[in-house]
């Protein structure tokens, strides 16, 4: 407007000179001529497709949000939904819900023109009981414009019907598809549009297949803290149906969701996965509700077991020599205490029954050591085997994380927080293999953190115990190492190509094990040009004293002896019980000290 005053009145614009800029941004009659809601549903806990038309007088710019408030009484949980209708895409298909204060979002992703009516649809639900409908409200902020809340025509979420009793809701998931997987873990979800009472039986059926094996078999349920009031701690389990019968320890609300976890065993075969069904019945066992499928099957036992890393590494190859063998294992399903592997193929000269120790970064995962076995079939084929036993995999917990006083490691009677179990462990005499009871102070399970436990059964343990936490004795979820030492053939070896399996719950058949590189693995190989040194006691030690010395060693034992001095680590001198090495004062000499008084000393 083009005027010719200084004077800022209404009634004196005819002498205002200057330019005014007019602009939508400051109008204060932003609106939507047409706003409407239209629905679907008067039922009760129904789902309540709503459309909802607008019409903007102005244009809209992307990134402006449009609010539907006041939309109290919905059993719509928070979250982000699917937008449908004619323009949700002017939305990015999307919309968002808030509980806590009832308000429906969508975002605008492109411009919207002014005068001309969008559409876009949502499903809300209704609310549990009878109920009048309301009247929602409208506006829009974050663009330029802002249009100012304004009632909307249409009423919802009205409720004018009860359905018939049901239960609404009900899935079973499976934690593992895996066969022979004893640790598969199934969460049951539900919801019932009437309430539960206590007492009531929830029986979930069709879980045929399952290797858990009992009739009438107490079992544990896990439930979320606010359902532990509702969910017992144990059902019931029968392995011909397939059926694991609950108990209601109190009243469910009508529309409350329930969730609780129970494990079972996958099937030992491959089988066509199970719909579980649930039934809802009294203390007469009548049925409440019309029986419920879930709609995810499960059971399958679909993927077989396997070892995602199964590696073998040494490190040397010398005849007659001590080797350090380390594993790096790492199964698909856990594997669970009680279980063997057999590590198979692996020529070493331990004689048969050997025990071989463990040791690394997991080897308290096993219990102390493995057995080597050599056993000669037909004279033509040595089987050689090294034969483990998987133990718990526990360490010691205090509650809250820390032991009394002032949260110490060590606290009352000794008892530790946060340190390996030591299994087998021996207290008052008797030793134990896994957690225990016995001598406890309060019924917990505890272990020992030591070989020997100090204290009675009477009076419990008095030092290195703590109480367990245990966890999967060999997980799934990570790489579990180890090593052990075996010494290589005395002749000439092209080495051992080991292979792999595990037999108890979880059954995985034999691979070959593989090295750093991710080829086949060659262990304890006895190459001609290195050898060790072996001294046993009672040997006959002919000429031969340091004034006239033996003849020089061999050249491979001396180089096997400088690679000992260069810091390999390897023992590649064995002494037989009740000798001794040691240096002398001779650059380049050690003395080794026989029983009975000899002595040999190795120069060069």
């Amino acid at each position: 407007y083009s005027t010719n005053s200084g004077i800022y009145r209404w009634q004196d614009a005819a002498q205002w000179h200057g330019a005014i800029e007019y602009s939508d941004a400051f109008s204060p009659e932003a609106h939507f001529p047409v706003r409407h809601l239209a629905q679907d549903s008067t039922v009760a806990d129904g789902e309540n497709n709503i459309t909802l038309t607008l019409t903007p007088d102005r244009i809209m710019p992307a990134g402006t949000t449009i609010t539907l408030s006041n939309l109290v009484g919905s059993l719509t949980t928070s979250g982000s939904y699917l937008l449908a209708g004619r323009d949700s895409h002017l939305f990015a298909n999307k919309w968002t819900f808030s509980a806590e204060t009832a308000r429906f979002e969508m975002v605008a992703s492109a411009s919207i023109p002014a005068g001309i009516a969008f559409v876009v649809g949502f499903v809300l639900r209704n609310g549990p009981g009878i109920s009048d409908p309301i009247r929602a409200v409208v506006s829009s902020s974050g663009g330029e414009i802002t249009f100012f809340p304004a009632a909307v025509s249409g009423r919802i979420l009205g409720v004018a019907t009860l359905p018939d009793a049901a239960v609404t809701h009900f899935t079973v998931v499976e934690s593992s598809s895996i066969r022979n997987d004893m640790h598969n873990t199934l969460r049951f979800s539900l919801r019932a549009n009437r309430a539960l009472p206590k007492g009531v039986v929830l029986e979930i059926r069709g879980l045929t297949g399952s290797a858990t094996r009992g009739t009438g078999l107490t079992f544990a349920i896990t439930s979320a803290p606010e359902h532990s009031a509702v969910v017992p701690q144990t059902g019931i389990w029968t392995q011909t149906s397939g059926t694991l019968s609950i108990t209601l320890n109190a009243t469910l609300p009508p529309f409350a969701y329930l969730a609780f976890s129970a494990t079972l065993a996958n099937p030992d075969v491959k089988q066509t996965p199970k719909a579980a069904t649930l039934r809802v019945l009294d203390a007469s066992s009548n049925s409440l509700f019309p029986d419920i499928a879930s709609a995810v099957s499960l059971l399958s036992g679909a993927v077989p077991p396997s070892l995602v890393v199964a590696r073998i590494t040494s490190q040397h190859s010398v005849r007659g020599a001590r080797d350090i063998l380390t594993v790096a294992i790492q199964p698909s399903v856990p594997i669970l205490a009680g279980a063997t592997f057999k590590i198979a193929g692996v020529k070493a000269a331990e004689t048969d029954g050997t025990v071989i120790a463990l040791q690394g970064r997991h080897g308290e995962r096993f219990y102390t050591g493995g057995v080597y076995s050599a056993e000669t079939k037909s004279q033509l084929a040595i089987l050689q085997t090294l034969n483990f036993q998987v133990g718990p995999n526990c360490t010691t917990d205090c509650t809250g994380g820390s032991c009394p006083p002032n949260g110490a490691a060590s606290g009352l009677n000794g008892r530790e927080h946060g340190r390996d179990c030591r299994f087998p462990f021996t207290f008052d005499g008797v030793e134990y293999s896994f957690c225990t009871a016995v001598g406890s102070p309060d019924g917990r399970a505890w272990c020992g953190t030591a070989s020997t436990v100090p204290g009675t059964a009477a009076a419990g343990p008095s030092g290195s115990w703590g109480y367990c936490a245990c966890h999967d004795a060999i997980p799934a979820g990570e790489i579990t190492t180890f090593s052990f030492a075996l010494t290589a053939p005395l002749a000439l070896s092209p080495g051992s190509q080991p292979t792999i399996a595990f037999a108890g719950r979880v059954v995985i058949p034999a691979v070959p094990m593989t090295d750093a590189s991710g080829e086949r693995a060659l262990v304890l190989a006895a190459s001609s040009d290195l050898g060790a040194l072996f001294l046993h006691n009672g040997s006959a030690l002919s000429a031969g004293t340091r004034a006239a010395p033996w003849p020089e060693l061999a050249e491979g034992s001396i180089e096997a002896w400088v690679k000992v001095g260069a810091g390999t680590g390897q023992n590649l001198i064995a002494l037989s019980p009740g000798m001794s090495l040691s240096s002398t004062a001779t650059p380049n000499e050690v003395e080794v000290s026989i029983g009975g008084g000899g002595t040999l000393f190795l120069t060069g």
